[in-house]
């Protein structure tokens, strides 16, 4: 049974909810992922600087400061500096640092764990007025922001060493800030998050969207078919109720034809009710072909042979319209596996839908609204191979399609086009432009291709025409 298309709003709307929603969740993983790296960090460098604190101030408690302040350029090599630098290099082995150093405020260096550097001489690695080290001077620890070197990054932290209220020399002690290898580590972690989550919330995101759109069009076709259901049945039986009268009201007719010698005047009114007696026939048949559709028999055709073959049985109708038609069936074969008289049926209500829109028989296009054309009414059939469906495509089936690409006929007219309040529900049933239509054509056109496990489109600009046509899978 025919579907009808769910408003395409409604479900951009649930697409969007949903995409924004797992946009969102991914968006906190990674954020709460940053974070907690930049906490990390924050909290290791604290704990880092406490630790060198920690040493340095062992290393003040082991020093003399008496011997320390007697020490003299040249005292290198005496007994008391041995023995002070001796016990300071023990500790920075046994603390795993790069180095400890001893130097008095303005003074130069008193003892220094590294080789070869002479009493007094200038200190590098501390600026004793630089402000970070202000806190030494009221007596307390201070340390300095990581700095890099040869590619590494290093810590420092210094200890004041106070003799009767006096800054009277200072313990330096540097370290390799280590812990920045193992938060290198984490971070490499979270880039490599971030960028699988760009490809996961993609690859998600594409299959939400089609999940979403094919529980849509499932919902949408649930309800339609519990609303058609019991239409069907009221048309089968409504049909048959009236076509039987309907077959004696034109068979009256006739005989009242065959006795125009005797009364001449009756003519005109028993072609009057024949006309509209096959007006409601053909009616009646539109609304069976709707209620209760004609079960598929598909064969591999050549759907450009057949697009040309339609069009030339209609062309006299549009030549005897003013609308010119042009046929362009494309080059070579295109063997699809279709039910021939179906897509000839669709093949007619597109084509005979164009013609009436650039003729002024519709609410929406051609002369009757009013709008501009250039040029002489006309319309187009083309058509052609396409790896994948158009990007206003609809699938009725709900799905997407099969990779081996499809076969695609357009109808083209320009007319005035179709306003895009009412492309949405073009497809629904008893829903027309035209000014005596029923509404079923372009539902049983649905039903049809979606039966094909095809797609339509919609393309419309208002005023310079619309495209409308349809896809079948090789």
């Amino acid at each position: 049974m025919s579907g009808v298309t769910i408003p395409a709003s409604s479900g951009r709307r649930e697409v969007r909810f949903t995409l924004g929603l797992v946009l969102f969740t991914l968006l906190v993983i990674n954020a709460g992922g940053w974070i907690f790296y930049g906490k990390a960090r924050v909290y290791m460098e604290m704990q880092s600087r406490k630790r060198l604190i920690t040493v340095a101030k062992a290393a003040a408690a082991q020093v003399d400061v008496d011997a320390l302040l007697a020490l003299r350029p040249g005292d290198e090599t005496s007994s008391g500096y041995r023995d002070i630098r001796d016990r300071l290099g023990r500790l920075r082995d046994d603390a795993e640092l790069d180095e400890i150093f001893l130097f008095a405020p303005y003074m130069g260096n008193l003892v220094d764990t590294r080789p070869g550097v002479a009493i007094g001489a200038e200190q590098p690695f501390a600026d004793i007025d630089d402000p970070a080290l202000a806190p030494l001077w009221e007596g307390e620890p201070a340390a300095l922001p990581l700095y890099e070197s040869g590619g590494e990054r290093f810590q420092r932290a210094f200890v004041p060493i106070v003799d009767g209220g006096e800054l009277t020399a200072i313990v330096g002690v540097e370290a390799s800030a280590r812990f920045l290898s193992d938060l290198a580590v984490v971070r490499r972690g979270l880039v490599l998050t971030a960028l699988l989550s760009i490809v996961l919330a993609g690859g998600l995101g594409a299959y939400v969207y089609r999940s979403t759109r094919q529980i849509v069009a499932l919902h949408g076709e649930i309800k339609n078919r519990e609303k058609l259901a019991a239409l069907g049945t009221l048309t089968a039986g409504l049909a048959h109720e009236i076509r039987n009268p309907l077959g004696i009201i034109r068979a009256s007719a006739e005989l009242l034809m065959e006795e125009e010698e005797e009364r001449g005047n009756t003519a005109p009114f028993s072609a009057a009710i024949i006309e509209e007696v096959d007006r409601l026939s053909g009616l009646l048949t539109s609304f069976l072909d709707f209620a209760k559709p004609k079960e598929l028999s598909a064969e591999r055709g050549d759907l450009g042979e057949l697009v040309g073959a339609t069009a030339a049985g209609v062309a006299g109708e549009f030549d005897r319209a003013g609308v010119k038609l042009e046929t362009r069936p494309g080059d070579g074969k295109y063997d699809v596996p279709m039910d021939e008289a179906q897509i000839r049926q669709v093949l007619l209500n597109l084509l005979l839908n164009a013609k009436d829109a650039v003729n002024g028989s519709q609410d929406t296009g051609g002369a009757a609204a009013g709008g501009a054309r250039a040029g002489k009414p006309a319309v187009s059939v083309t058509v052609e191979r396409r790896r994948r469906p158009r990007g206003s495509a609809r699938f009725p089936s709900g799905g997407r399609g099969t990779r081996g690409g499809f076969v695609e006929v357009t109808v083209k007219d320009n007319g005035c086009g179709i306003p895009s309040d009412k492309i949405d529900n073009l497809f629904d049933p008893f829903f027309t432009t035209k000014k005596k239509g029923t509404g079923l054509g372009l539902s049983i056109v649905h039903g049809i291709i979606k039966n094909h496990d095809g797609y339509l489109f919609v393309e419309s600009d208002e005023k310079q025409g619309s495209r409308i046509g349809f896809g079948l899978p090789l």
